[in-house]
């Protein structure tokens, strides 16, 4: 099993500032915890051995937290000196991560798909990139991905639309060698560069029903404790 995993952790959260103030999204109570504790919770239950936290914003309440081991996870910090957007970020851990594959997920969300299941899938279908993904009735603040018969990504449309279908829940799983070429410490948009990949690379689509949250906005802030607990 793939062991390694980043989250990205760097953002500044705007959209909480009303909510949530003087600290990093990811570190936003939910219960007794910061958010990031039950994403963190949730890969060392699927196996994750080695997380690295991708950090700017505010990145000392991060790192004074969590240290360097927290549970049963080795931590480590990729620390940006300048915002690099999301792919920036995942171009800057490369270096860091022992194997050709490796887990993505934003320090934001949280979707507890299974890995293992997850993987089989990428490897059963050689994909370089597998997302997960999640059908939602109202995709208004997100944009849509849009899949072939064999669950290969073909596009990605634009947020606002309101409609159903699927969009990406954030956890991916990625190849090293489809970064090949980038220049660390530059800023790249993720989205960006998965819109260019599509046509690359074989991308497909991990289809999940796990419970998904974004605490982007306060309204899903204050329903991600009951969605946790749930799960």
């Amino acid at each position: 099993m793939i062991t390694e995993a980043v989250i990205l952790a760097g953002g500044r959260g705007t959209r909480l500032r009303s909510v949530v103030k003087n600290m990093p999204k990811p570190m936003a109570l939910v219960g007794k915890y910061p958010f990031l504790h039950y994403v963190i919770e949730y890969l060392s239950k699927q196996g994750i051995r080695k997380i690295f936290l991708s950090v700017y914003y505010l990145k000392n309440q991060i790192i004074d937290y969590f240290a360097d081991n927290y549970l049963g996870c080795e931590i480590a910090y990729i620390e940006e000196h300048e915002p690099l957007g999301t792919g920036g970020a995942v171009v800057n851990s490369l270096a860091s991560i022992n194997g050709n594959e490796f887990w993505l997920l934003n320090g934001d969300t949280y979707f507890p798909v299974n890995l293992v299941q997850q993987e089989a899938f990428h490897f059963a279908n050689k994909a370089q990139i597998t997302l997960a993904l999640k059908y939602i009735n109202d995709a208004s603040r997100y944009g849509l991905v849009e899949l072939n018969a064999q669950n290969v990504l073909v596009s990605f449309l634009e947020k606002g639309s309101g409609n159903s279908g699927y969009i990406n829940g954030g956890v991916y799983l990625l190849t090293k060698n489809s970064f090949a070429g980038l220049l660390m410490g530059k800023n790249y948009s993720l989205e960006l560069l998965l819109s260019q990949y599509i046509k690359q690379y074989k991308v497909m689509g991990f289809i999940a029903s796990q419970p998904f949250i974004d605490i982007g906005i306060p309204e899903d802030y204050y329903k991600a404790a009951s969605i946790i607990a749930s799960n």
